[in-house]
């Protein structure tokens, strides 16, 4: 299900296979260190070959504050999609950009795309460009992103074990 050169997954890890012998394959870890693994663990392990993906999916959610409106919200929508319709490097035929969620502290927006690269660096460079125009986006609409946040209400407001004030 590989070859020397292919990026794969494995139980306990993943790497780039460098060799693949008769009893065991030597594989380089993202940390450079080399692990070999008995060919008949490989043999009865899921291994997933990163090399032949034709594209990375990237998937994420962004959260909105509450004081956000339903205009704002379907606006932000549409121009997030056509952000990533624009951008050359991200196929713009598997583009899901949807509002899903009132979540506990934020108004949430499920992004999923696919980079045209299948290269891990370059997929990074595609990941960050979108999300620093992500960023400007939504500062140029004028909304914040969102954190959690918890308020407290107080019940009685008597005042029981405050200092007193001036």
């Amino acid at each position: 299900p590989f070859h020397v050169g292919d990026m794969i997954t494995f139980s306990g890890g993943e790497g780039v296979v460098e060799e693949i012998g008769m009893r065991s394959t030597r594989v380089r870890t993202a940390g450079k260190t080399v692990v070999s693994i008995p060919n008949q663990h490989l043999a009865n392990a899921t291994v997933e070959n990163q090399s032949l993906m034709p594209r990375r999916r990237v998937r994420f959610t962004i959260g909105i504050t509450y004081d956000a409106t339903a205009a704002q919200m379907q606006e932000l929508v549409e121009r997030i999609e056509a952000l990533l319709r624009a951008d050359p490097e991200v196929d713009p035929e598997q583009l899901i950009v949807r509002f899903t969620e009132f979540g506990a502290s934020s108004l949430d927006i499920m992004v999923q795309y696919f980079t045209l690269t299948t290269d891990y660096q370059r997929s990074l460079e595609v990941r960050q460009r979108v999300n620093l125009a992500l960023m400007r986006l939504i500062e140029e609409m004028g909304l914040q992103f969102a954190f959690p946040t918890r308020t407290v209400h107080l019940v009685g407001g008597g005042g029981e074990g405050l200092p007193a004030g001036d």
